[in-house]
């Protein structure tokens, strides 16, 4: 069994390909807005370097979010075509579960989070393998009084906090304001967005939960009203 995977939610393009023992090997790319014009040489790349024809390829995962709009829906329709031609179930996956996927501790909160710009983030919290707040949007001062609010209300101590993702910096360093919610504990800022192995691990748990999906059931799940919709509101 193998399962190919691909996100491209983040400024990066990321794949991976695995099976139901281990990860293969993977791609990370920079593509800030050129997802379109690398995603398909990136799984050539990843299934020449692992020597597997896409014929092999019994899953086909992609990434239904948070993130960009545009690049949700160019790995999702990738996916959905690979799919629909070569006849084989789909996977979905949540970009904030790979970011925290190797970060995971029955003693540390992991927040990973992703800009939605105005100050609002893609975030959610984790403690090992408790999820306290759910993938959501929204302003990072709210986000931080759900995470406090879920630790209280679930008795959960914790000796470390980690800040991960792409606006894990802007949390790191906020206001004292926005801190002052958090327990006070040793607190990190990951360096890097996640790997390609944490993505595989992500997709090989939907598998194991038996949540298979037929191409056109594989749909982006945005979690904020799209540019179309605001202006359809107004």
């Amino acid at each position: 069994m193998k399962i190919l995977t691909i996100d491209t939610a983040t400024p990066h393009l990321i794949c991976s390909l695995g099976d139901e023992n281990s990860y293969i090997t993977g791609v990370f790319k920079e593509a800030s807005r050129t997802h379109s014009q690398h995603i398909i040489s990136a799984i050539d790349e990843l299934l020449e370097s692992a020597g597997v024809s896409l014929d092999e390829i019994d899953y086909f995962a992609a990434s239904e979010g948070p993130g960009s709009f545009t690049g949700l829906r160019i790995g999702i329709a990738t996916v959905q075509a690979l799919a629909f031609v070569k006849n084989k179930p789909c996977l979905k996956v949540n970009t904030l579960d790979a970011i925290a996927e190797d970060k995971r501790s029955a003693d540390t909160l992991t927040l990973s989070m992703l800009d939605a710009r105005n100050r609002r983030v893609y975030a959610n919290a984790v403690v090992g393998d408790t999820t306290l707040v759910e993938a959501s949007v929204g302003e990072v001062e709210i986000f931080a009084e759900k995470v406090a609010k879920a630790l209280e209300d679930k008795e959960i101590k914790i000796n470390k906090i980690i800040f991960a993702g792409d606006q894990a910096r802007e949390m790191y360093i906020a206001d004292e304001a926005v801190l002052e919610l958090l327990p006070k504990v040793e607190a990190e800022m990951a360096e890097a967005l996640y790997r390609p192995e944490d993505l595989h691990k992500v997709s090989l748990r939907e598998y194991e939960a038996g949540r298979f999906l037929e191409a056109e059931e594989l749909l982006p799940e945005y979690y904020a009203p799209t540019e179309a919709e605001r202006e359809l509101n107004k």
